[in-house]
C-alpha cells in the first residue's frame, strides 16, 4: 500500500514575506518548503492583516468559511488559498477547481536565504547547529553570524587554542570565537575540534557552523539543528535551502 501523507496544518501569526515583526516569521516562511518534500500534505495559515492586503499578492478566494472564537465571541473567518514559487502566484479556485497563474514580485529567496537565518539565528538564547556541505560555508557563515551577533567571547576556548600554530585557520577560528561563534569542520585538528565541542557544551559558544565531521560520533545539547539540502528551483537550477 501507498504512505499516507502526514497532514500539517502550520499556523502562525506571521510569515515571510507577508508580515514579519521578528525571526518567527523567517521560519515559518522557511520550514514548511522543507517539510513538503519530505512527504507532508501541508498547510499554512496565517491572519489576513492589513500589511498582507498592501503586498498586492492575488489571492484568490475559495469560498469556504472558518469560525475563530475570540473571548467570548464567534467570528466567521474567509479562507484564501495560494502558492507563491519562482515569481509567479500558483491559484486553484476551491468552487470552480479552474487552474492558473499571476506574476508577482516577491523577494528572491536565494538572495534572502543568508540573511533570513542569521537573523534566525541570532534570535532567542538557545544554543544552535548549522550543517552545511562545504568547509568554506562554515567559515563564511561563521564570520557573517560574528560580525553581527554581539555576543560574548568564547573565552576559555580561546585560551585553550592559544598554543595552537598560527595560521589562517586559527586566526579565522580565534575570530569568530571572540563573538561566541565557531566553525567545525575536516579542516581543523582533532584538538581544536575538541576544544569547539567542550566550549559549546559549557555554553560559551552559541552556535556552531560544521560539516558532517561534527554529525559523526558527537553529542552536543543543540535545541535548534539546521541541515543545508538541494532544492531544484523553477529554473532547474539547484539552490541550496534550509
Amino acid at each position: 500500500m501507498p504512505k499516507k501523507k502526514l497532514k500539517v496544518l502550520y499556523a502562525s501569526s506571521e510569515v515571510v514575506p507577508f508580515a514579519k515583526t521578528g525571526g518567527l516569521a523567517d521560519v515559518a516562511g522557511a520550514l514548511p518548503k522543507y517539510l513538503q518534500p519530505l512527504g507532508c500534505d501541508l498547510k499554512l495559515v496565517m491572519p489576513y492583516y492589513r500589511m498582507v492586503k498592501k503586498t498586492e499578492v492575488p489571492l484568490r478566494h475559495l469560498g469556504g468559511e472558518m469560525e475563530v472564537t475570540v473571548g467570548e465571541e464567534t467570528i466567521p473567518v474567509d479562507l484564501y488559498q495560494g502558492v507563491a514559487t519562482g515569481g509567479y502566484f500558483h491559484f486553484r479556485s476551491f468552487n470552480s477547481g479552474h487552474e492558473g497563474k499571476e506574476q508577482i514580485a516577491l523577494a528572491n529567496d536565494r538572495d534572502n536565504l543568508a540573511e533570513n537565518l542569521i537573523e534566525f539565528l541570532k534570535s532567542g538564547k538557545s544554543q544552535k547547529l548549522v550543517f552545511l556541505k562545504s568547509r568554506r560555508s562554515t567559515i563564511d557563515a561563521a564570520f557573517k553570524l560574528a560580525s553581527v551577533s554581539g555576543w560574548s567571547e568564547a573565552k576559555t576556548t580561546l585560551s585553550e587554542l592559544e598554543s595552537e600554530e598560527t595560521s589562517f585557520l586559527i586566526r579565522a577560528l580565534r575570530q569568530t570565537l571572540s563573538h561566541g561563534v565557531a566553525f567545525h569542520n575536516a579542516d581543523l585538528t582533532p584538538v581544536q575540534r575538541n576544544a569547539i565541542e567542550h566550549g559549546y557544551r559549557r555554553g560559551e559558544i552559541r552556535v556552531i557552523f560544521s560539516t558532517t565531521t561534527l554529525a559523526m560520533g558527537v553529542n552536543l545539547p543543540a535545541e535548534t539543528v539546521l541541515l543545508e539540502t538541494m532544492k531544484y528551483s523553477a529554473d532547474n537550477s539547484m539552490v541550496p535551502m534550509m
